[in-house]
């Protein structure tokens, strides 16, 4: 999950300290905590006697707790008067600031703790955090003093909890990437709100059939041709909090099969505004040995990698809620390419920072300082496309193998037109087969569409059938990824087995009439009609002959 944090309207609580006589301002924040850093959320937040409680529930593995940084006592007059450090705030034994803190806190702010030391007293702690007048200062100091509140804390949850006067920041602790909360005033009962804010990721596949112009519906599943490049899109849409973050990496993966083939001079980034011509990167190939952290590359895949160290660094006009798209295509090969079901998937993910609260400051024990935010990864998204194949068994007039023919297989590509088998244009050779010791023509990897198949020569002393106009449809679900049915019309006989359309074919031997007829039928035909009539005429003829002799 993904901290979130709503902007709030400033507050200001006039306070009078007995001992300086002057008001200061007083700031409200909470925080959260994630696995691997614990740091604070906004801003520092003052609480009064009263209750605290935090909705919804955290997760199971996880504890709201609150910590007291300033101790005192809250008036009717709205002053908080015998100011001390807080329970968990740290200082040493002799009650006075510990080096680290004023160090940590300096570096968060060097204008606003100019004077912090070891022997600043509470009150003026109080006047320095009351200073911090951006959100993004206050921000900062959360996140400093986050790493440094000692102690347990005082447990909050979705009931009212009571707690003392004082400052308080309030963290989600455990092991589950935590949520961030509203930042309230506290008087009375205080309620917070733990917002969840994950961003998102996706992968479209773009499908378009060839032979008719007509768009796809479909995003996650596809068909194509062999040798076609496949057209893919990338998002990720940044968080609501992004402007909270110190730092942002983000690694997008990209998980191909062995029949997909990255065109890497396709590759572009668009950061916010696809409008652009775009920015083209390099995905490297990662072969199958690095996960990227969820999946692995299927056998024979490769997983392909881009990395941004730092997005605010890479593109600081970026904010919350824009996408970042990766547009890119890969060819369908014929090497390992999945015929029908459960075709060739390819799936994507992205890495990005989980904890808006983390800084490169120092806490303690961190003797340099931090370089890597916590990260999480955004859940798989999958494509999938299929291709299908036409297998034909050429047969003599027995219905044994016939061997010595070869086979001519066109698309028809004119999207303006329907498909005419006696055209001349329009038809698109999509893959040509002589045998001269095989009998079995497997025309691997066709898409949805219509095709010509074409006996450009038939075996030796044996008739040519005419041209075959045949037209491939196909269903397939986004929703399962998987493959429905598959069909054809225009051949005659086939059967169908998980895409693979198969169908046998007679060749004739001499004269014999070509089962699928056309224009050689047509020929016999007229030869046979000339034939009957001369016969006929002869006979006539010879009866009048007959007749005039006698």
């Amino acid at each position: 999950m993904i901290s979130t944090h709503k902007k709030i309207n400033d507050f200001i609580i006039n306070e009078r300290n007995y001992a300086m006589k002057k008001s200061i301002k007083c700031l409200s924040a909470v925080l959260m905590t994630s696995v691997l850093a614990v740091s604070a959320g906004a801003m520092a937040m003052p609480a009064f006697a009263g209750t605290i409680k935090v909705t919804p529930a955290a997760d199971s593995t996880n504890t709201y707790k609150a910590y007291q940084l300033i101790s005192g006592t809250y008036t009717a007059e709205n002053t908080l008067t015998n100011i001390t450090f807080g329970a968990n705030l740290p200082v040493d034994t002799s009650g006075k600031l510990t080096s680290g803190l004023v160090a940590a806190l300096k570096s968060a702010d060097s204008t606003a703790f100019a004077s912090l030391t070891v022997d600043t007293t509470p009150t003026e702690l109080a006047t320095m955090i009351g200073s911090l007048s951006t959100v993004a200062q206050q921000e900062k100091f959360a996140r400093v003093i986050g790493k440094y509140v000692t102690g347990d804390g005082i447990t909050v949850s979705t009931t009212d909890t009571t707690v003392n006067d004082g400052y308080y920041i309030v963290k989600e602790e455990g092991t589950v990437a935590p949520k961030s909360f509203n930042l309230l005033k506290v008087a009375g009962t205080i309620s917070l709100t733990a917002k969840e804010n994950t961003p998102s990721s996706g992968k479209t596949v773009a499908d378009t059939n060839d032979s008719t112009g007509a768009a796809d519906t479909h995003t996650k599943t596809a068909d194509y041709d062999i040798g076609d490049d496949i057209p893919y899109v990338l998002t990720f849409t940044l968080p609501s909090d992004y402007a909270r973050y110190e730092k942002y990496p983000v690694t997008f993966w990209d998980d191909m099969c062995a029949g997909l083939s990255l065109n890497t001079d396709s590759v572009k980034i668009w950061y916010g505004d696809t409008t652009t011509a775009g920015t083209a990167i390099e995905f490297v190939a990662k072969g199958s040995t690095e996960t990227g952290g969820t999946f692995t590359a299927p056998t024979g895949g490769t997983i392909y990698k881009y990395e941004i160290a730092d997005l605010k660094t890479t593109a600081p006009s970026m904010a919350a809620n824009q996408t970042i798209t990766i547009r890119y295509t890969a060819k369908l090969t014929g090497d390992a390419v999945v015929i029908g079901a459960p075709g060739n998937p390819n799936s994507y993910k992205v890495t990005y920072a989980n904890d808006p609260n983390w800084t490169a400051i120092p806490g303690p024990g961190e003797t340099t300082p931090p370089t890597t935010p916590p990260t999480g990864d955004t859940p798989e998204s999958k494509n999938v496309v299929f291709t299908y194949q036409l297998t034909v068994n050429k047969t003599d007039d027995d219905g044994n193998a016939l061997n010595g023919a070869t086979f001519t297989l066109y698309k028809w590509t004119d999207t303006a037109n329907a498909a005419d088998i006696d055209a001349t244009t329009g038809w698109d050779q999509v893959q040509q087969i002589q045998l001269a010791d095989a009998a079995q023509f497997n025309f691997k990897g066709l898409d949805d569409g219509t095709y010509k198949l074409v006996e450009t020569t038939p075996p030796a002393n044996y008739n040519g059938i005419d041209p075959i106009s045949f037209t491939i449809t196909a269903e397939h679900s986004d929703a399962t990824y998987g493959l429905g049915t598959v069909s054809q019309t225009g051949i005659t006989n086939a059967s169908i087995t998980n895409g693979v359309i198969s169908v046998a074919i007679k060749n004739n031997k001499g004269v014999t009439l070509p089962g699928t007829g056309g224009m050689g039928t047509t020929v016999f035909y007229i030869v046979g009609s000339l034939m009957i009539t001369g016969a006929l005429v002869l006979l006539i003829v010879r009866k009048r002959m007959n007749i005039k002799e006698k």
